[in-house]
């Protein structure tokens, strides 16, 4: 099945990674008692439609709805170096962190006596920092490598035009021997690209969940604590747990008692979206409505590549008219005679929330 974003769920171990995975998709996954953590990453694919969907779909009345795909990842637990005494290193894990276009990071907030804890009591931005080095470490091994690399080729065979990524590795390198995430810099847009290429996990886009207990998520959730990142949300993961298995009158009540606590953990597709910097827009015909995703900065040609890698060889220009502009007209009919179907060219940036008709040569 193609997906449009891959978001794998990492933290240290035990701190409810296994129970937010499940909520989210509604597929179990195997929770283990001991510090060691799941050891099977596990994959399930979740849809979500685009609220401006339903209302597109209104007006057109297409034959079939198709939403975005998302594929979540329940990885293993990572435990820091100093800490391995129950085994191997994270090597599936990181696997999968560096292959997904987001990381949520799960930090625990909740204090359990029957659940271990790697350290002697919880401390969010203590474990948030212990989860961000252990990123930082893994990124440093492989740019020490390509820089050893670098400086031979270019010692060897004059090549000069390895200078720039020589350069850019090197600042990355000062950074993560600081402990300093490389998505807290600055780069050029051409960067990201090399740090992909080179399996970097450090500069991927990330969303902190801080899962707290039953005990705590009121004051967490009314207090506005300080958290260890601005792109967060806080959850009670058994609490969500238990609610998405009520019917509506009793969520709604149960929601009430705790002062209009919202379910985090289903917003968490569209706030991964968000952390990507991703863009959404929508396509129709014979076969329905489909919702794409892509990043912010794309021009029609990709956007194109999206449907199928022929169409973007073939692109000649594409219409183009907004969500908001054709829920006002209630008509497709209505938008053309009102002049507000533009024609772009293939270089014409996608911008979010565009209804999009591709026009393609032989």
């Amino acid at each position: 099945m193609q997906t449009d974003l891959t978001v794998s769920l990492i933290g240290l171990p035990n701190v409810g990674k296994s129970l937010i995975f499940s909520v989210l998709t509604g597929h179990q996954s195997e929770v283990s008692p001991l510090p060691v953590s799941t050891k099977k990453p596990l994959r399930a694919v979740v849809s979500y439609e685009d609220p401006r969907m339903s209302r597109i779909a209104s007006v057109i009345e297409p034959k079939e709805l198709f939403p975005l795909k998302i594929q979540f990842i329940d990885t293993g637990g990572i435990l820091p170096k100093d800490r391995q005494v129950f085994g191997e290193d994270s090597a599936e894990t990181k696997e999968h962190a560096r292959s997904s276009d987001v990381l949520i990071h799960i930090v625990r907030a909740f204090d359990q006596a029957d659940v271990p804890h790697i350290d002697s009591h919880v401390d969010v931005f203590r474990d948030f920092s212990m989860l961000i080095h252990e990123l930082c470490t893994w990124d440093l091994a492989l740019v020490d490598h390509r820089i050893v690399t670098i400086q031979k080729e270019i010692q060897g065979r004059q090549r000069y035009e390895l200078q720039a990524e020589f350069d850019l590795l090197t600042k990355a390198k000062r950074l993560l021997e600081a402990g300093q995430p490389l998505y807290e810099a600055n780069w050029e847009r051409n960067s990201y690209t090399k740090f992909r290429a080179l399996s970097l996990v450090s500069h991927i886009p990330h969303l902190l969940a801080v899962n707290c207990g039953e005990e705590e998520i009121e004051s967490y959730f009314l207090q506005g604590k300080e958290l260890p990142s601005d792109n967060a949300i806080i959850t009670c993961a058994q609490l969500e747990s238990e609610i998405v298995q009520l019917d509506e009158d009793e969520r709604r009540e149960f929601l009430e008692a705790y002062n209009g606590l919202t379910l985090k953990i289903s917003e968490i597709p569209k706030l991964v979206l968000t952390a990507a910097n991703r863009v959404t827009y929508f396509t129709f015909g014979h076969l329905g409505l489909k919702q794409w995703s892509i990043p912010n900065g794309t021009n029609a040609v990709e956007a194109a590549r999206r449907l199928h890698t022929d169409f973007a060889k073939n692109l000649i220009n594409v219409e183009v008219f907004a969500t908001e502009e054709l829920i006002l007209a209630d008509s497709v009919d209505k938008i053309k005679q009102q002049g507000k179907v533009r024609v772009e060219s293939k270089e014409y940036q996608v911008q979010d929330g565009d209804i999009m008709y591709f026009r393609f040569g032989k």
